[in-house]
């Protein structure tokens, strides 16, 4: 593959998807973007993309691990899954306890949380809580910024 692949990021405060190239987001101007407006890589081809790829002389799996830390279990676990392991069905079931923790998954769970009193307190996050209001048909006005305001439309929407 090449360093002019496209790779998918999504902007965590507002949940903006975009693609980039897969060389900017190696380069020093993305992290000064994900300084000005964090984003986490959600590509799902990541790993076949930056098979054998060089950035500088260097294999690019090291050097976006070190820029990106989130990315190494989301990068073994694809390597993981490349190997062919013989092993019986039961050996295979996760136990219930084990999350996978990839971007999309993690969002997902989050989204699809019934929210309580305590956890719209708890969260940060605006979008989280304009997907909650949107799940239950509350109309709010757009043009509004605040995180009060939101949490305070989702707590009486409780």
């Amino acid at each position: 593959m090449a360093l002019i692949d496209k790779i998918n990021i999504v902007f965590t405060e507002r949940g903006k998807k975009k693609q980039v190239l897969l060389s900017w987001l190696l380069s020093d101007s993305a992290m000064w973007a994900f300084d000005a407006n964090p984003f986490m890589v959600i590509d799902d081809q990541l790993s076949t993309k930056i098979e054998g790829t060089l950035f500088n002389g260097r294999d690019v799996k090291p050097q976006l691990i070190a820029k990106y830390p989130y990315l190494r279990t989301v990068l073994d676990e694809a390597e993981e899954d490349l190997h062919v392991d013989v092993t019986t069905e039961d050996e295979t079931e996760a136990p219930e306890h084990q999350i996978e923790d990839t971007p999309e998954k993690v969002l997902d769970e989050v989204l699809s949380e019934e929210m309580t009193l305590e956890t719209i307190e708890a969260t940060e996050d605006i979008e989280v809580i304009k997907e909650y209001l949107i799940d239950k048909g509350v109309k709010y006005d757009k043009r509004k910024k605040s995180l009060e305001y939101f949490k305070e439309l989702a707590i009486k929407s409780i």
